[in-house]
């Protein structure tokens, strides 16, 4: 519930601080007086947009904030919770500050927040019911809502919302998959035939290069022996012309000088004759062991052939082939998920279509089973504050079950019939201001009566009524308060009779500023027999004040 208000530099009001107690509350006042300054307040602090003329003249802010307990309100403790927000003593302040410059900010619990979310949570704490409500009950939006949360099935709703919404998304994503499956059909032909043609040419890692060297030792195989076999031939034969042969004559010259210092010299001689010797042989190995394979080398370059056309064909160099095989397979595997997609997209849809009418069926079972006892409630409402004949009908014009609508299967309108035999029509279509604004009250009432939100606020809902009709309606809104704290701006006496607290609003001598207080038993006397008689208090009005204030409070303990 409300607990405290505390408004300063908003409007006409300088400061005001004002401690809000359960049951009703009654606001009135003189007219522009500025009775709903402070609903204007509270309006900032559950995140209605602010306008910078809202701040006091000469002030260059104005700063709101509004004090809930909320003990009994487990929802909303869990919504704080989930955004990390302390919560001492279960109690919560939202805070409003305007500033002329434009640079408004929003708290709760001093956490700055944005304004979409201090509404959404400002919807769990208040529920106000405006003047002019009736306009937005024309609407069939508004009419859908209110059946929902009669019925106790906005969850509900809520969920058929969701599952609208998902089902459309997957659908749409669906739609993009087979259009761009269809666009790419030709060109994972294209790919399968490229990337088939690769995986046949079975390139290994290294087979390029190997090849490459082989061809290379094969195809001048014959020029290579024959060179390491006349290098032989160089080096040792049988005459004397050789590189042995001359190394040997001399030796032979060398051994016929008698020193020591060529003995040495014919030492190095020996061992070099011994190397060279070496290295012919090896020559002669290499003659005898180097192939020369006609066949194997024709096979290579077959090999080769192939590997260079499908390079060529695809305008790279051969060694790239193996990324760009990679890389045609990487192109191929995506286009071949799509169509994975495609079809695990198609269970997933049909799946949330499921669903969806799983919920969309229970909602309007729900829907189609409360509807009347609303209608009932709201009928037997509008009879007590004076249309013996009205009667409240709800149209639930069901749509083909097949569609998947984010609202269900059905098209909800309120219907009124305020004669006998008259066919119910429209709100829209009711000619009286007047009954439509009783209509209206009666819609309020009742479903403000299934409300979980703990307070409810009613400003200037009885405007059209009064006498003894205006004393039902002050009756009705003191039983809700037996279930919820209720704050009522009115002009009736009958109604400000029925508050169990009464705050007036006024403008003190020579100011243009507004003050709120709470009165006593004489000064709510005072101003409900100024309600009743005018500028002009008699004693015949202050007797009859006293006299509605005491009967009020009887029906109350009998109530």
């Amino acid at each position: 519930m409300l607990t405290q208000i505390t408004i300063k530099d908003l409007a006409i009001v300088d400061h005001l601080d004002l401690a809000l107690p359960d049951g009703m509350s009654v606001i009135t006042g003189e007219t522009g007086v500025g009775k709903s300054i402070m609903l204007d307040g509270l309006a900032l602090t559950l995140g209605q947009r602010a306008e910078v003329n809202q701040i006091a003249s000469g002030k260059s802010a104005a700063e709101v904030s509004a004090l809930f307990d909320i003990t009994k309100l487990a929802a909303a403790r869990d919504w704080l919770v989930t955004k990390d927000i302390n919560i001492d003593d279960n109690l919560v302040l939202l805070r409003r500050v305007i500033r002329s410059d434009g640079r408004n900010r929003a708290f709760i619990n001093g956490s700055q927040t944005t304004l979409s979310e201090l509404k959404s949570f400002g919807e769990q704490l208040i529920d106000i019911h405006a003047q002019h409500e009736h306009q937005s009950l024309l609407k069939k939006p508004t009419q859908r809502q209110l059946l929902d949360e009669y019925a106790g099935a906005q969850q509900l709703a809520d969920e058929v919302k969701q599952l609208h919404s998902q089902y459309q998304e997957n659908k749409k994503r669906l739609n993009q998959q087979i259009a761009a499956s269809d666009e790419n059909n030709d060109k994972l032909q294209l790919l399968r035939y490229q990337a088939s043609e690769i995986t046949e040419l079975n390139l290994e890692p290294t087979e390029l290069e190997t090849l490459e060297a082989e061809h290379h030792l094969l195809s001048r195989a014959e020029y290579h022996i024959n060179n390491a076999s006349l290098a032989s031939e160089l080096i040792n034969s049988d005459t004397d012309t050789t590189i042995i042969g001359q190394l040997n004559q001399v030796n032979t010259l060398m051994s016929q000088v008698e020193d020591a210092a060529i003995a040495k010299l014919r030492e190095l001689l020996d061992e070099s004759i011994i190397q060279i010797e070496e290295v012919s042989k090896d020559l002669n190995r290499y003659v005898e062991n180097t192939p020369v394979d006609p066949a194997r080398l024709a096979g290579i370059e077959a090999r080769l052939l192939q590997i260079h056309d499908i390079a060529r064909k695809h305008k790279i160099q051969p060694r790239d082939l193996a990324a760009f095989s990679d890389k045609l397979i990487s192109q191929l595997n995506a286009l071949e998920d799509n169509h994975g997609d495609i079809e695990k997209l198609t269970e997933e849809l049909e799946a949330q279509r499921l669903q969806y009418h799983k919920a969309a069926k229970s909602l309007s079972k729900l829907r189609s089973s409360k509807a009347p006892e609303l209608e009932e409630k709201v009928s037997k409402l509008i009879h007590e504050i004076g249309m013996k004949h009205g009667q409240l009908k709800i149209s639930l014009a069901s749509s083909d079950d097949s569609d998947i609508r984010s609202t269900g299967y059905e098209d909800i309108e309120f219907l009124v019939s305020t004669n006998p035999g008259q066919r119910p029509l429209p709100l829209n279509k009711i000619a009286s201001g007047g009954e439509l604004s009783r209509i209206s009250l009666a819609i309020q009432v009742v479903t403000a009566d299934t409300s979980a939100v703990p307070t409810l606020i009613f400003d200037e809902v009885d405007v059209g009524i009064g006498g003894a009709i205006a004393s039902i309606v002050g009756s009705l809104l003191r039983n809700l308060s037996g279930r919820a704290q209720i704050l009522c701006v009115t002009h009736l006496p009958q109604v400000a009779a029925q508050g169990q607290h009464h705050f007036k609003v006024s403008k003190p001598v020579n100011s243009n500023h507004t003050e709120i207080s709470l009165l006593c038993e004489d000064e709510r006397i005072n101003e409900i027999a100024r309600m009743l008689g005018g500028i002009s208090i008699t004693e015949r009005s202050i007797a009859h004040a006293s006299e509605m204030l005491t009967q009020s409070q009887v029906d109350s303990a009998l109530g």
